[in-house]
C-alpha cells in the first residue's frame, strides 16, 4: 500500500489532492491519501 501524507496550514490543497487522485487511480497499486491539517485559521479551508 501507497500512503501519501499531505501537511498543510492555511493552504487549499484541493487541486493537489485532485490531481494525485487522479494519477493514482492510472496504477494498480492500493493507496491512501492523508491530508493533516495544523489548525489552519482560515475558516474556509
Amino acid at each position: 500500500m501507497l500512503s501519501i501524507l499531505i501537511p498543510t496550514y492555511n493552504y487549499d490543497i484541493t487541486s493537489l489532492v485532485a490531481v494525485l487522485y487522479k494519477q493514482l487511480e492510472e496504477v494498480s497499486y492500493a493507496y491512501e491519501i492523508i491530508v493533516v491539517d495544523d489548525a489552519s485559521t482560515k475558516e474556509e479551508l
